[in-house]
């Protein structure tokens, strides 16, 4: 009698164990689903943006800016946008990320943009997750090492 029940227990802790295995896979999965949606609909109001900057001309900040530049850094938020929101669902790996931010750190326009609105998206990330945190860290260490790199040239 002791071991069918030692076998019903162990079975029901095995199944316990597959079930709390199975919800945190189906989280992640979930948290990667919306964060790629949400990346989605940015990159959609981003290109919108993009095409029709003239919306932007009330903006605190971006309504300051001639057109051209205006575009550009509308374009320059949405590759950020864009590099953040792969990063966050664990689809660009750090090494990845880093190749990414380096080619975009050196061009006028995201240099601009970084200056005008570097601390946005630092208190940004700071108030995001683990990740969002990590993101920011790193676009903040890439460009303050491309500074260091134009400043020593």
């Amino acid at each position: 009698m002791m071991r069918t029940a030692h076998a019903v227990l162990l079975g029901a802790g095995l199944l316990a164990g597959i079930g709390a295995v199975r919800l945190v896979v189906d989280h992640r999965h979930q948290y990667r689903q919306l964060s790629l949606a949400a990346a989605n609909m940015h990159q959609r109001l981003m290109s919108d943006g993009e095409a029709h900057p003239e919306r932007y001309a009330d903006h605190p900040t971006l309504g300051q800016l001639p057109s051209e530049e205006r575009a550009q850094a509308i374009h320059t938020n949405r590759v950020f946008a864009l590099l953040a929101a792969k990063h966050r669902a664990g689809l660009l790996p750090d090494d990845e990320l880093h190749h990414g931010l380096e080619d975009l750190v050196h061009h006028p326009s995201a240099i601009a943009f970084w200056k005008r609105s570097g601390n946005f998206w630092l208190t940004e990330s700071e108030a995001g997750d683990k990740a969002a945190r990590r993101f920011g860290k790193a676009l903040a260490r890439t460009f303050e090492r491309a500074t260091d790199l134009r400043h020593a040239a």
